[in-house]
């Protein structure tokens, strides 16, 4: 290293104002899907372990680890046992390290902080990371941060990953100045520096997922140790810090050094209805949703910033209706009557203040079990906030109210909001603008929906209700059959600094059970499938979206998802696609809804159920696909880092033949954008490949990738048993995979290699296509009718055997073209597309 470390120690005791004019681009970590992640980062889906299990010792539920909450020699529940390493009650600390890379303009890799971002900025952002938890906590936290300066000797490429560079940076530091003590970084003694922080500049290359991607990770092994310490929470900070955004990032990121989760969905895959384009979760503002506003109450709750007589718990059933705050009854009423609550804001000016929440349910509420939760919020704190980018305005007073599905199975939180169904996630606002866009637009900006609506749409204000028969409702899974509560809310005041909200109980719109059934509505056959509408006789909530498929014949490894899936009420729309080889064979095509795909009546499961589908012509008579020599394009170059999956071959009207290529890519031309390449040749000119650049916005495009969603395959094996008994296979006589054209067969098999993987005793030979792949060979065999050999190519596909070994339900097949062609895939059952590549050969 070339700089000798810079040692800044920050004290923060006084509140300084959060937020800065400065622009803010949105910080898009949200948005896409990450096909790898090589960050190191770990799984933020639910809270740390640590935090959960300290917030269940608070209230004596089940333990995680059969801790007993009333055992003194325990240790105590504010301290960090494993996993995330921050204190989030009491003192933590923050080593913040500002890393730089040798200046090389010729490497792409090696970029400068951008001018603004210094130790100075960092420094700053530091205090304000003090101020704002210092806030959040209503005075429980207090972050105190030391900056360091570390000079990598190497170029960031030579870096693997993000503990390489920080032993390297920790090790130095520890080396070049004995005043350094890294242990005094360790608040809760619990032989772990706190948090670190490594500062790097940012780089456009880096997309989500990437090794130095903004994220927060905690080492695999401690296997490094200075001063008697080694680390735990550790966060890459690629972002600008002269921008707002950056700051935010920061703030983030040390949530989840503390042990929160996430609150945005990792999936963006497009929601069962498009009229909900965006919705998450939280929403509008939550720190650890959109890295914007401050905490939400149910967070500040797990953690213990918000106590038990910060919480309204109100009981509303058919035996009446009563709140509790603490142990004391602060309003009751009888069967058929309301109780009336006062509610102060959320966030204060004074710090160590906060109104609080209240939480609703048909029973006795507490931290762990299923509720609606309001806060009052108000632009105040970390809450102070603008919104409609158009015309900025501070964030109006209000109610937000949020549905949380807290209940734990085996000390572990059932729901998170990083996966599951829309309606179904662990905290989850309730509404009334979630058809609306929610992306936030530029910092301090909210992300707002109906921006031209003042007050702020997405918060309750007074002369709005929220009942059973609203939109949203108090129904949970938003479904009156199977999430009834009965739970009615008159919104009466909405001051500056408190609401007030009038809250009952009345099963007047409670629905009568019934089973749920459903019927097929209307069939049309298209190539390859079909366009399917369905009808239920009540309201479709999805509790497990993979759970209704095609199959044929009742064979389960043959699964046709349902794509371009609307449900909208009590209907389902969408295109079916299945292999036709198949087809051909099956007696029919079963559509099936598994148990428990959807809610049922008074929210239990829904039951299975098949709907026949009659198998029509126009489907199973699609061209046959294969590949043909001399077609192969695996070995091209597009200056990028995705994966080349292949299309079968399909035959054109005038008997041309074509066949795509997906790269699923991080192009260096083309960021983040998906390539499709369609490829033409004749049968005069197999390898005379002409190329089209098939647009991503293209009806082709999409029909493309939903067509080849349908050729997944089970088990090739099942197809040897066809080979005529005592065929000629030569020197590759374990048979693999066969198929039949005309009266003609055509056999994939292998031959042991001898040497290393040969089978040992008794070991079955055909095994040892698996255990030892790099020293086994593959045959293509063309017999005849009796079984007479008549062409064999062989050896093939040495890199199919090499590459078998890095998948876990790995596959090789052969399949049927046109003209006698013949295609040899590997592929992943598990997987949507045939993976990697495909070697092809003609017999």
């Amino acid at each position: 290293f070339a700089d000798e470390p810079e040692e800044n120690a920050i004290v923060q005791e006084t509140e300084q104002e959060l937020f800065a004019e400065d622009a803010y681009a949105e910080d898009d970590f949200t948005e896409g899907v990450i096909e790898e992640n090589n960050t190191g980062e770990d799984d933020h889906s639910t809270f740390s372990d640590a935090m959960l299990q300290a917030a269940i010792n608070r209230y004596k539920k089940p333990m995680l680890r059969n801790v007993d909450p009333g055992d003194d020699t325990q240790p105590d529940p504010h301290k960090i046992i494993d996993g995330a390493s921050l204190p989030y009650i009491g003192e933590g600390n923050v080593v913040a390290i500002y890393i730089d890379f040798p200046n090389d303009t010729t490497d792409p890799q090696n970029q400068a902080h951008p001018e603004g971002d210094t130790t100075d900025r960092l420094e700053q952002s530091l205090t304000e990371l003090h101020d704002f938890y210092y806030r959040a906590s209503y005075g429980k936290l207090n972050l105190v941060g030391t900056v360091f300066t570390y000079s990598a000797p190497n170029p960031r490429a030579d870096y693997m990953d993000r503990y390489q560079l920080l032993n390297e940076a920790i090790s130095a530091l520890d080396e070049s100045d004995a005043s350094i003590n890294f242990a005094d970084y360790d608040a809760d003694g619990d032989n772990r520096i706190d948090c670190i922080v490594m500062h790097i500049p940012y780089n456009y290359r880096d997309g989500w997922g990437d090794t130095w991607w903004p994220s927060c990770g905690t080492p695999p092994t401690q296997d490094l140790w200075v001063d008697g310490v080694t680390y735990g929470s550790n966060i890459i900070l690629s972002r600008d810090l002269s921008k707002e955004y950056g700051r935010q990032t920061l703030f983030h990121e040390t949530g989840h050094a503390m042990g929160f989760p996430d609150y945005y969905s990792y999936d963006k895959e497009a929601t069962d209805n498009p009229k909900y384009p965006t919705r998450t979760g939280t929403l509008t503002f939550d720190m650890m949703d959109n890295n914007t506003g401050d905490h939400n109450g149910f967070s500040k709750w797990i953690a213990g910033w918000l106590e038990d007589d910060d919480v309204i718990r109100v009981h509303a059933g058919a035996d009446g209706v009563y709140a509790m705050r603490g142990s004391e009854i602060i309003a009751e009423a009888d069967a058929g009557d309301s109780i009336t609550l006062d509610l102060s804001s959320f966030d204060s000016e004074n710090i160590n203040e906060t109104g609080g929440i209240i939480i609703v349910n048909n029973d006795s509420p507490e931290l762990f079990s299923n509720y609606y939760m309001l806060q009052y919020d108000t632009y105040a704190g970390n809450e102070k906030l603008l919104y409609n980018y158009a015309d900025p305005q501070p964030l109006s007073s209000g109610f937000r109210v949020f549905r949380v599905q807290a209940e734990l199975r085996n000390g572990y939180l059932v729901h998170d909001n990083t996966y599951g169904a829309l309606f179904n996630k662990l905290v989850e606002l309730v509404d009334h603008d979630y058809t609306e866009d929610h992306n936030a637009t530029s910092y301090p900006n909210v992300g707002a929906a109906l921006e031209e609506k003042v007050p702020f749409g997405c918060m309750y204000y007074a002369g709005d209700m929220l009942t059973p028969t609203t939109d949203p409702s108090t129904n949970f899974l938003e479904n009156i059959n199977g999430g009834f509560t009965g739970i009615y809310m008159n919104f009466l005041e909405s001051e500056s600094d408190h609401g007030k909200v009038e809250i009952w109980y009345s099963e007047e719109d409670k629905p009568e059970e019934k089973e749920l059934s459903i019927e097929l509505t209307s069939l049309e056959a298209i190539p390859g499938g079909y366009n399917v509408s369905f009808e239920a006789n009540q309201k479709l909530t999805v509790l497990n979206p993979y759970g209704m498929y095609g199959i044929i014949d009742n064979m389960g490894a043959f699964v046709y998802q349902i794509r371009d899936r609307i449900i909208n009420g009590n209907t389902i729309t969408g295109k079916i696609y299945a292999d036709p080889d198949l087809l051909k064979k099956g007696s029919s095509f079963i559509f099936r809804f598994i148990e428990g795909a959807f809610v049922g009546s008074g929210g239990n499961e829904s039951p299975r159920i098949d709907i026949d589908i009659p198998v029509s012509q126009d489907l199973i008579e699609l061209s046959e696909s294969g590949y043909i020599e001399g077609t192969e394009v695996i070995d091209t170059d597009y200056g990028d880092t995705g994966v080349h999956k292949f299309s079968p071959v399909y035959q054109t009207e005038d008997g041309e033949y074509y066949f795509y290529e997906h790269s699923n890519t991080y192009s260096v031309a083309e960021p983040g954008n998906t390539i499709l390449h369609k490829y033409f040749f004749t049968d005069d000119a197999p390898g005379e490949l002409r190329e089209e650049l098939i647009a991503g916005d293209s009806e082709e495009y999409k029909e493309y990738i939903e067509m080849n969603h349908a050729y997944l395959r089970g088990d090739p094996t099942e197809n040897v048993s066809m080979i005529p008994e005592g065929a000629q296979l030569g020197e590759y006589p374990f048979a693999y995979d066969a198929v039949k054209v005309d009266d003609t067969y055509y056999v994939l098999s292998f031959r042991e290699r001898k040497g290393w993987g040969s089978p040992e005793n008794d070991q079955a030979q055909e095994d040892v296509l698996y255990n030892s792949p790099v020293t086994n060979e593959l045959a293509l065999t063309k017999l005849d009718a009796n079984g007479n050999m008549i062409k064999q190519l062989a050896p093939i596909g040495s890199d199919i055997i090499q590459d078998l070994d890095a998948y876990r339900v790995p596959n090789v097949l052969i399949q049927a073209g046109p003209n006698e062609k013949l295609a040899v895939l590997l592929y992943q059952p598990s997987q949507e597309f045939y993976e990697s590549h495909l070697v092809n050969h003609a017999v």
